[in-house]
This record gives structure tokens, C-alpha cells and sequence, in this order.
């Protein structure tokens, strides 16, 4: 058994007659889709520019046969008695779409892959999959996929472009193209009817009590924003690049060597001590996704799997050492109870939740990616680059950091409903100063880093919670009690159940020990709060 891979019985392939039922992810994400129509929160585009003789009937093949092997490419969604159900299809498949820029006024491909990509689905009508070419010219095409989140996920991405290579080479030379893999074990709509048999509800039971133990009392972590939440976030978004120097990289990868940790949990760390540092907010939650293909049988299907984890962080009197602890001792916790859906989650604490403002339980998510070639598609005989994608976002914010051997860079995607470009630039500065200070001192307490970039911008644009009094170094705790007990002789300084005393009570000319003698004579030998 390979690493991360779970030890019981394959997940059983079926005989299905008419509709099935919806996975957990799927029913949550369809009631959504009910309760904001037109929405393009759930839509996933990526595309590639192909600079050579792109050959179309090869491609053509290359996409029937994907449409063959992946029930999920031909399924629509319908409700039957108030309940989401999924629909396989024979072949959806007409043949490629192709567009002619040329035609377009200007000759740009921006507005017509734009409305591609943003076009919502019906689909009641259509599989939640779109596929075009943009013509440019004789040997130069955009090759778009739209897909929509309820038969797709970051991983489907790469199992689609993988294929579709494959598949293209193997029409290239006249053979079948669905030879050049082995036949799925199982399709979606298995996984989806076995996550709901009893043997699976009984043990996702166990895990959700410790869920519900785990994020009971908790809030989700969220930043000042630039403007007022509205009732229904668009998707909109923009994305902020960044990169993580390179001698940073080096003492990150020293740091979690000596430590033993990933750097993922030293990262979800640094943020979180920057949400600290800039909200004051002890106890937060920051979502995180799992892939959730822990099965060999999951591994080559195009589906809905991925899982959200709710990391719920609390900073009190920590250090940076030991937030890293704290979050790697939460992440193993997390992975030993990955298997319940965050959609269960969300039923059992937020029961009956429909507000479209935000997401549930989190609204800020971090992500490591390892692909160094994600949304690639690389077809045999020509040169391929990426297009930037519109962004979109059904978060507040994310962070998303794609670790290469020799480096480590991200983007930062973040709601332009809620936010300023200006303002996302200093919650950099200030992640990147904290991750900083964290390595280089990491006993030092969170609360008493010494941070200045980013900090001005955000405290003139109000993102600063705490306004922290500074003392001289040079005051002891006696001298700056004395300085309270002159500003506010009439504060009740200790009281217990039947008397108090006020901080005018205690002479500022005595000593602190004595005080404390006076205080234990006048007050009854009782628990004192």
C-alpha cells in the first residue's frame, strides 16, 4: 500500500439505471448554484496557446475520447423531489468549436475568450464542460476549457490535460486513442452512491464528532476590508504575484528540516501570526484543500473530490516555534480525520446556512502546489503557453505558493468586492516581514515582533485592529501600574464575592509588596477574579 492510501475494500463498481444521487460536495455546491443562478463562482477555465500545425481531426478524436472515458464530461444535473440528482449521458460531444479571431473587430482574442470563460452553465441542459478553439492564425490557436466545479477539480485539470496529450498522439498516427490507457476501475457516480453506504456514513460519524469538538465555538479568519460585504459575492476577483527571495527560501527549507515539519505548515503559520499581528483575532479558523484521492481508484478520474479543512488556529502568548508546532500537531489531527466532507461539516455546525456573502467556516484559504506545469497542455508537434485565466474567487482571499526545487513563488487572488489592490500589497509586506522575523528568531513571541513593512499603508487605510501602548523600555510592571493607578484612580483594581477595592485604594507611595498584604487583610479569604 503506497503512502496516504487507505487500506480498506476498493469502492465497487455498479449498474446504474436512470439518475443518481450527488456526492456531498456536489449536493452542497448544487444548492448553491440553486440559491445565486448565473453565478461564476464555480466556473474553472484554463486554456493554451498552440504555436504550430495543430492537426484538428487528431484533436477532435482526442476530445471524443475523453468524453467517452470520463462519464463526468457527459453528465447534467436535474432536481427530482426536491433533491439534486445526476444524469450520464451516451455523448454530449458535437465537434470542436472553432472561433476566428481574425473576424473579431480589433483582432484580439481577449473579449471572445473572455466571454467563453465567463459564460455560466445550465446545466440541466449541458455537461459541465466547454471546450473551443481560437483561431489566430494558420499555425497559432488558443485551446479553451471551461469547467464547471461540480465535475471537476485542480487535480481533473491535470488528469484532462494528461489524457488529452496522450490521446492527440495516438490520433496523430491513426490509432485508437483510448488504447494508450487502462480502462477506469470505477466512474464517479460509483464513488458517489458508496460515500453514502452505511458502512462510510458510520465511520465518517467518528470523524465528524471530532470535528464538531474541533470547531465548536470557532470563527473563521477575516481581514479589514476596503468596502462593505455585499449580500452576494460575484466571484470577481484579481491576482497579486509574489515571490519568496531566495535566501528567505533557504533559512524556510533549513527551518523545517531542523524542525521537522512540511513547508506548508510553516507558511499556514507565518500567515496566521500575520492575521494576528493585523486583526487581533486569537482563535481563527484558515480553510486549506485536501485532494482527497487517498484511493488508487480515484487517482485518474475527472471529478469533484477535493475536500476543504477547517485549521483552526489560536495565538496567545506563542512563539513563532511553537505556532509551527501547534499548526503541524493540527494538520496531523486534520489528515487522520480527512475523510468525513466538509459539507457534513457544515450541515452539522451551520445547519440550514444560505448566505451567499460568504463561505462557510472560512473565508481565507492557503494552498502549496508542487506542479510546476499546472493548466500546461502539451500536444506532440507544438509549442504550448500558458494564457492567464480571468480571475475568480469565491473567497475572500487566497494564497496560493507553487514550491519548485530552487524556489518558491505564488498569487494571491483576492475579492476586488472587498478589497484594494493597495491593500492586498501590504498584507504582503507584512507576511513576508513576519515569515522573516519568524525564521530568524523564532523564540521570539508573536506578539512583540517587530514589524514595520506594509504596517503604515494598511494602519492610514484602518486594517489595523490593535493600537499597542508603547512603554519605555526602561518602566518596570510596578512603575507602569502606578501610571494606571493615576489615570484611573476609580478602576476597580480586585474584588472578590462580597467586597472590592478600587486602584486610588492603594497609596502610590508603598511598595508593591505591601499593597498586596493590605489587599489580602481587607478582602475575605474567598476566590478572588
Amino acid at each position: 500500500m503506497k503512502n496516504g492510501e487507505v487500506a480498506q475494500g476498493p469502492i465497487p463498481k455498479r449498474e446504474h439505471r436512470g439518475p443518481v444521487g450527488l456526492s456531498y460536495a456536489q449536493g452542497r455546491l448544487w444548492f448553491m448554484e440553486q440559491l445565486v443562478r448565473g453565478s461564476s463562482w464555480y466556473v474553472m477555465p484554463f486554456a493554451a496557446r498552440l504555436l504550430g500545425p495543430l492537426k484538428l481531426d487528431a484533436l477532435d478524436a482526442a476530445l471524443r475520447a475523453l468524453e467517452q472515458r470520463h462519464e463526468t464530461l457527459r453528465t447534467t444535473f436535474e432536481e427530482t423531489d426536491g433533491v439534486g440528482v445526476q444524469i450520464v449521458h451516451t455523448r454530449f460531444f458535437e465537434g470542436l468549436r472553432i472561433i476566428d479571431v481574425a473576424a473579431e473587430k480589433d483582432g484580439s482574442y481577449v473579449q471572445p475568450l473572455q466571454r467563453e470563460q465567463e459564460t455560466p452553465f445550465n446545466l440541466a441542459s449541458e455537461a459541465g464542460v466547454r471546450v473551443c478553439l481560437l483561431r489566430l492564425g494558420q499555425d497559432d490557436h488558443i485551446l479553451s476549457f471551461v469547467l464547471h466545479h461540480i465535475i471537476s477539480d485542480g487535480w481533473s485539470i491535470d488528469v484532462l490535460r494528461k489524457e488529452l496529450g496522450q490521446f492527440y498522439a495516438a490520433a496523430l498516427r491513426g490509432e485508437d486513442p483510448l488504447l494508450r490507457v487502462n480502462p477506469l476501475p470505477i466512474q464517479y457516480r460509483d464513488f458517489a452512491v458508496w460515500q453514502k453506504q452505511e458502512d462510510q456514513l458510520a465511520e465518517q460519524q467518528k470523524q465528524l464528532e471530532y470535528w464538531m469538538k474541533q470547531l465548536e465555538g470557532s470563527s473563521p479568519a477575516e481581514l479589514f476590508t476596503d468596502r462593505t460585504r455585499p449580500e452576494v459575492l460575484s466571484g470577481e476577483a484579481s491576482a497579486v504575484p509574489f515571490t519568496i527571495d531566495v535566501e528567505l527560501y533557504e533559512s524556510l527549507r533549513a527551518f523545517c528540516k531542523t524542525h521537522k515539519v512540511t513547508t506548508f505548515v510553516v507558511l499556514l503559520a507565518a500567515f496566521r501570526a500575520t492575521h494576528y499581528r493585523l486583526t487581533g483575532a486569537e482563535d481563527a479558523c484558515i480553510g486549506t484543500p485536501i485532494a482527497n484521492r487517498n484511493r488508487p481508484e480515484l487517482k485518474n478520474l475527472v471529478g469533484f473530490f477535493v475536500n476543504t479543512q477547517c485549521m483552526r488556529i489560536t495565538v496567545e502568548d506563542d512563539t513563532f516555534e511553537g505556532l509551527v508546532q501547534q499548526v503541524h500537531m493540527t494538520k496531523l489531527a486534520a489528515i487522520a480525520n480527512q475523510d468525513v466532507p466538509f459539507e457534513r461539516i457544515v450541515s452539522a455546525l451551520l445547519p440550514g446556512s444560505r448566505d451567499t456573502s460568504r463561505n462557510p467556516l472560512v473565508q481565507i484559504m492557503l494552498v502549496v502546489h508542487s506542479q510546476m506545469d499546472i493548466g500546461r497542455i502539451q500536444l506532440e508537434g507544438l509549442k504550448d503557453k500558458l494564457v492567464p485565466r480571468v480571475a475568480t474567487t469565491r473567497f475572500d482571499v487566497e494564497f496560493h505558493f507553487v514550491k519548485r526545487s530552487d524556489s518558491l513563488s505564488g498569487t494571491l487572488l483576492f475579492s476586488t468586492q472587498l478589497f484594494d489592490a493597495e491593500s492586498i500589497h501590504g498584507l504582503l509586506a507584512v507576511f513576508h516581514e513576519t515569515l522573516r522575523r519568524g525564521l530568524e528568531d523564532p523564540h521570539t513571541p508573536i506578539a512583540t515582533m517587530q514589524l514595520t513593512d506594509g504596517l503604515g499603508e494598511l494602519r492610514t487605510k484602518g486594517h489595523l485592529q490593535i493600537d499597542r501602548t508603547e512603554y519605555p523600555r526602561e518602566s518596570s510592571v510596578v512603575d507602569i501600574f502606578r501610571e494606571q493607578v493615576a489615570a484611573f484612580p476609580d478602576a476597580i483594581a480586585v474584588k472578590d464575592s462580597s467586597s472590592q477595592l478600587t486602584s486610588g485604594a492603594f497609596p502610590q507611595s508603598r511598595s508593591l509588596p505591601s499593597c498586596r498584604r493590605d489587599a489580602a487583610r481587607r478582602l475575605q479569604p474567598s476566590s478572588v477574579s
